[in-house]
């Protein structure tokens, strides 16, 4: 990261002479304040790895030991640190993107260029700063900008920049931009594929569905599958088919009425309310069709709220999904393990998500499959450090895993996100979470979408949420949380299922 900014600096300083006063002194401020930020974020992480060893310390000390005290003090001192460091990355981050605010507004190709070889033309500098810039450059107003953008579009060759290029025309859903786009499902690099098909799935032209088809069975021919998964995301989004899932029986339903159907106007139902209409296995999970899965859970002290499963709609005016699946109803406490919880059960939020995990991991894994279990309040804890084969005498243990569950601390919902995506096999993420945000490096929704994106750029890794929202806890925010779910599923190829036992307003 240090290397990185010594890069953008140096980038940046070739094209001063050339630029206004006013770009020049934008310029140098934009690549001072990269510089700093990214010596901020170095301190930043190694203060909060040093939080989380305390507070785990802290949990196992009697507070009548003569360690407590100090223990405690130092971790209110880092806290406290931690907030003012974040306060400084915080204003950092807004000159920043002043900065490259005033920069755009002044609308040389001279300057977008160097805005993106310095923030896309190398190795990631600052995520929020990036995913500010592409929200800028998206909205612009400026029809010469993206006059330069497309042609860009067309002629650029660094790999990095294709991609936040091709974001940029997903946001902005510039149909002007869709034959660069339709090119680039050519290209040798499949990030670069994947995110020309999710630009041109938001823009939804009707000349782009057969190169998309034939883009996902090239994927499929070369056995790259993460990138085959995210084209495969992008062109269900786009038609609305989200029952097929290779390129062939995409090219069969286009052949036989999807050239005829498709309207590029009519926007196709979301995933989530087509996904989530069937008869499911579980309340909380839905059937598990993944073979390499991880489980997070949300373990914050939040999850001792007491509530009721809802016996009809999921109490956001939808549809609750019908459960059981043909199994014989389980009893309304049954062994873990052994079986689901029922519309109608009442019991703390852990309760419940400790009766439906278990019954998950025992029951409906497959033979073959590999998983593994992340819990996160204030700290992050794995079961295994990687997936692990589903085998009698590891689901047992996994079983005795969930078993020791307990609800305490905060919510570190990015720290668990981000200790996920470690893992390098696993292929479906279900994130369940009961409350927003309350501690770890990112807390803000909008930079733990961004940060969420970036991690999973490449790897096209779908994550379905779970929002187990039953009963009450004093504080919290279900309206946003709700929010937070649906946009983390939709824009990662999952589902959100929302439990809720009182309306919620979406």
């Amino acid at each position: 990261m240090y290397r990185r900014a010594i890069i953008v600096i140096f980038s940046l300083s070739l094209f001063t002479s050339t630029l206004t006063s006013q770009g020049k002194d934008e310029l140098r401020q934009f690549s001072s304040g990269l510089s700093k930020l990214s010596s901020l974020r170095k301190k930043l992480e190694s203060l909060h790895k040093e939080r989380s060893a305390i507070f785990e310390r802290l949990t196992n000390t009697p507070r009548t030991s003569p360690d407590y005290k100090p223990l405690y003090e130092r971790f209110n001192a880092i806290t406290t640190e931690i907030a003012n460091l974040n306060n400084e990355v915080y204003s950092l981050r807004t000159e920043c993107v002043n900065a490259v605010k005033t920069l755009i507004a002044l609308g040389t190709e001279e300057i977008v260029n160097e805005i993106l070889n310095a923030l896309f033309g190398g190795k990631a500098s600052d995520l929020q700063v990036e995913e500010a810039t592409l929200n800028l450059l998206a909205s612009t107003g400026n029809s010469e900008t993206i006059k330069y953008l497309i042609k860009r579009l067309e002629t650029e060759k660094n790999e990095s920049i294709l991609i936040a290029l091709c974001e940029v025309m997903r946001r902005k859903g510039e149909k002007a931009a869709t034959d660069g786009l339709i090119s680039l499902l050519s290209n040798s690099d499949f990030d670069v594929v994947t995110s020309a098909a999710k630009a041109l799935s938001k823009i939804r032209s009707k000349k782009a569905v057969e190169p998309m088809i034939e883009a996902l069975a090239r994927a499929e021919k070369e056995n790259k599958q993460s990138a085959a998964r995210g084209i495969l995301i992008a062109i269900q989004d786009m038609t609305g088919q989200y029952n097929l899932s290779n390129a062939l029986d995409f090219l069969n339903w286009w052949n036989a009425k999807g050239k005829d159907t498709y309207k590029e106007g009519e926007t196709p139902p979301s995933r989530s309310d087509v996904k989530l209409s069937g008869k499911f296995e579980t309340i909380l999970y839905g059937n598990i069709t993944s073979k390499r899965v991880i489980f997070i859970c949300d373990v914050s002290g939040s999850m001792a709220a007491r509530g009721q499963v809802p016996e009809t709609g999921r109490g956001d005016n939808e549809k609750q999904p019908e459960t059981g699946g043909g199994l014989k109803p389980p009893p309304e406490t049954p062994k873990l393990g052994e079986g689901g919880i029922q519309p109608g059960f009442v019991g703390t939020r852990i309760e419940i998500l400790k009766i439906e995990l278990a019954y998950v991991v025992n029951k409906l894994l497959a033979a073959d499959a590999k998983f593994n279990i992340i819990t996160y309040s204030t700290d992050v804890r794995s079961w295994k450090k990687s997936l692990t084969l589903a085998t009698k005498e590891n689901r047992e243990a996994a079983i005795e895993f969930v078993k020791a569950m307990q609800p305490y601390g905060q919510t570190n919902t990015y720290g668990a996100l981000e200790e996920a995506f470690n893992d390098k096999e696993v292929d479906t993420i279900y994130f369940l979470s009961d409350g927003n945000p309350t501690t770890g490096t990112i807390v803000n929704h909008r930079e733990i979408l961004a940060a969420v994106r970036y991690l999973n750029k490449g790897r096209n890794i779908i994550i379905n949420t779970i929002g187990l929202l039953v009963g009450d806890y004093a504080g919290e925010d279900k309206e946003k949380l709700v929010s937070f779910l649906k946009a983390l599923a939709e824009e990662n190829g999952g589902t959100a299922r929302i439990i809720l036992d009182k309306i919620v307003k979406k």
